[in-house]
């Protein structure tokens, strides 16, 4: 069942893991607030770059600002998590690339 969080914010269990969206999107809050926040893109870049509007890119963002820690922290577990995969997952080009580097070439 879908609820309705604020003004085009809804949160559907089992559509983007529960997390807040912009109504009927498969885009989250915290996916706005990231480039925003991080990226540094402006509200109209959004727009621009995504099928949203300036209304519902300032609705994430107001419901964003209103929930900053619950914010902050998803994005924290979610960067612990690539980490951990990433540490037990070591990247096989990496390590193709890391050994080119080593290798010395005859001069």
């Amino acid at each position: 069942m879908t609820e309705a969080l604020a003004p085009h914010i809804e949160k559907s269990p089992g559509v983007c893991g529960g997390r807040p969206k912009i109504a009927g999107k498969r885009f989250t809050v915290q996916h706005i607030y990231v480039l925003h926040e991080r990226l540094r893109m402006t509200p109209e870049e959004i727009v621009n770059d995504y099928d949203l509007t300036l209304v519902e890119v300032f609705a994430a963002l107001t419901y964003a600002y209103e929930h900053q820690l619950e914010m902050e922290e998803a994005i924290r577990q979610e960067d612990a998590m690539v980490a951990e995969f990433k540490k037990n997952n070591p990247s096989r080009l990496q390590e193709i690339l890391s050994g080119r580097e080593r290798k010395v070439l005859p001069g």
